[in-house]
């Protein structure tokens, strides 16, 4: 191999997907390139983390997610951001594809929340937040920061996730720290007896790329992971017993989901990455049954 094939593959290896559990995803933003993957898995929410607004809203308008499954386009797929900046980020009103972008994207919201059935708000088994929250939205775009944007993300991943259809979420580059604490929200949020640095060396061991320069400081001193890690712990929330499922098996179209999908649809899935089913499963057990045990040694050690 040269030295160009080399750097090639380094580059389309960069942008491969991961998979963090069921249905849920994680990447770069160039992985929204790669069609065939996300067609495959049947990815058709997207969760941009960090990414401005018109930068998502030209990948919703102008790129070829819109036609990713049929010409219906927009009506296919949802898109939301989070933007975590101190000083909220004003989005420019001249740029014609913002306003398609959040008007097509909330409705969308607005029409998913209204499948949902109102006891998951209450039993808080699998949403977190209060369903006044989730009623009436008036943008798909979330300005916000410490414990409530860690309480909104895992309540929308999940009401995504339940629908049977792909999640994929992406920062402008998979090392983003902000991407990278969400993350770990989502794996002590399905096993709730591990600790931060457990929840980092499994995410770490996913990722495409290991040999980084992630300020980890940066992660374990997050207020707003902290306390998201302290509400899980405090309330040992059991997410996936007696959890009903929700009403959003229509909320697409069926026959737009690929055949590799829906052979696939009944197969496990693949035990080198899918996360524990038992929210209480101690913190080796996981690791091991993940395979991602020794990849995590391998990680201290490099």
């Amino acid at each position: 191999m040269n030295l160009d094939e080399a750097a090639f593959n380094k580059q389309f290896n960069s942008h491969r997907l991961q998979q963090l559990d069921n249905n849920i995803y994680f990447g770069s933003l160039p992985s929204l390139g790669d069609l065939e993957t996300l067609r495959n898995n049947n990815i058709r929410f997207f969760i941009g983390v960090d990414i401005p607004t018109e930068t998502m809203a030209h990948v919703y308008t102008q790129s070829n997610l819109i036609n990713l499954y049929s010409p219906q386009g927009m009506q296919d797929i949802v898109m939301i951001n989070f933007d975590t900046s101190i000083v909220p980020r004003e989005i420019d009103s001249n740029d014609p594809t913002v306003p398609v972008y959040i008007k097509n994207n909330t409705m969308m919201l607005n029409q998913l929340v209204g499948h949902l059935d109102p006891e998951i708000f209450i039993t808080k088994q699998t949403i977190y937040g209060e369903k006044r929250n989730y009623n009436h939205l008036k943008s798909n775009v979330f300005q916000l920061n410490n414990y409530t944007m860690f309480e909104q993300f895992n309540d929308w991943v999940e009401i995504f996730k339940s629908t049977t259809n792909g999640v994929l979420i992406f920062g402008d580059h998979e090392n983003s720290e902000t991407l990278i604490s969400l993350l770990m929200s989502c794996v002590i949020k399905k096993s709730s007896s591990l600790k931060l640095v457990d929840a980092f060396q499994f995410v770490k061991s996913l990722k495409n790329d290991s040999n980084d320069n992630i300020q980890e400081q940066n992660i374990y001193w997050n207020s707003g992971l902290l306390m998201y890690y302290e509400a899980i712990r405090k309330y040992s929330m059991s997410w996936s017993i007696n959890k009903k499922p929700l009403s959003t098996t229509s909320f697409f179209n069926n026959n737009n989901i690929s055949p590799n999908k829906k052979r696939a649809a009944n197969l496990p899935p693949p035990m080198a990455m899918a996360m524990p089913m038992t929210p209480t499963s101690p913190t080796k057990n996981m690791l091991v049954s993940t395979g991602a045990f020794d990849r995590c040694k391998r990680a201290r050690s490099d």
